[in-house]
């Protein structure tokens, strides 16, 4: 009798989707974000477009380009807030402005670090160690300034894609379709394939990537792990710690 309950209990999890399981054992908050098809296609290809198409200023002076970037996240976030707004909705609707933002920062900080040094030994064991050749060609106030860039546009392109891709498409996906790892993984694919330019492979390991922001998403019900995972992710890749980038 007991083996059997056991067995069934095992049978029943395993049925269980990733997603579902997450979803059931994060924070009791719901994610929902109430528009329709059209609205929604929409306000992804302009926020998209804006995104990936908005010329910067080639700027010489790192500040100045820094400050750029920062004024283009400002201006994103506050777009994305008057399209939210027209509808009667706030960040919160896609899993901004967390009000347990420092646990979930925590979090994310937790992830990140298992998920760098997963990585890191994956890659050094592949043959693809640590390379930190870039600093041979700049001076230590260059130095300074170019990690202080670095970190600058991993932060804004955290920000800016979590809010996209797991706040914007991510929610409602999951707010239209019954099955949660279906939306995870559209999402995910949608994700990779606006990642063109690094060809099929690329394309393949944003998708990946891809569904484990959704996961961590879907579980902890708000962007703040994402955001910190995916900047850290990101400045540690273009830094060199995952071997010479790009390859």
């Amino acid at each position: 009798m007991l083996p059997n309950m056991w067995l069934r209990r095992i049978i029943r999890w395993a049925r269980r989707s990733p997603a579902d399981w997450l979803y059931q054992h994060g924070p009791p908050a719901t994610l929902s974000l109430p528009l329709s098809w059209p609205l929604f296609i929409i306000g992804f290809i302009f926020l998209e477009v804006l995104y990936t198409q908005t010329p910067l200023l080639p700027l010489e002076s790192p500040p100045a380009r820094i400050i750029q970037l920062l004024v283009f996240l400002v201006l994103f976030l506050l777009l994305l807030t008057m399209i939210l707004r027209w509808q009667r909705l706030s960040l919160r609707a896609i899993g901004l402005l967390s009000p347990h933002w420092i646990r979930e920062v925590l979090v994310g900080l937790t992830v990140s670090i298992l998920l760098i040094l997963f990585v890191m030994i994956n890659n050094t064991i592949n043959g693809s160690p640590p390379w930190f050749g870039w600093a041979s060609t700049l001076s230590s106030s260059q130095r300074a300034w170019w990690i202080l860039e670095l970190a600058t546009r991993a932060i804004v392109a955290g920000i800016i894609e979590e809010a996209l891709f797991r706040g914007w498409v991510t929610t409602f996906l999951l707010t239209r379709l019954t099955r949660r790892e279906l939306a995870l993984w559209i999402s995910a694919v949608i994700f990779g394939l606006v990642h063109l330019d690094q060809g099929l492979k690329g394309i393949a390991i944003t998708t990946v990537f891809g569904y484990f922001y959704g996961l961590l998403y879907i579980w902890r019900k708000n962007l703040t792990p994402t955001i910190a995972v995916h900047t850290l992710y990101n400045f540690c890749l273009w830094l060199g710690l995952f071997g010479r980038f790009p390859p």
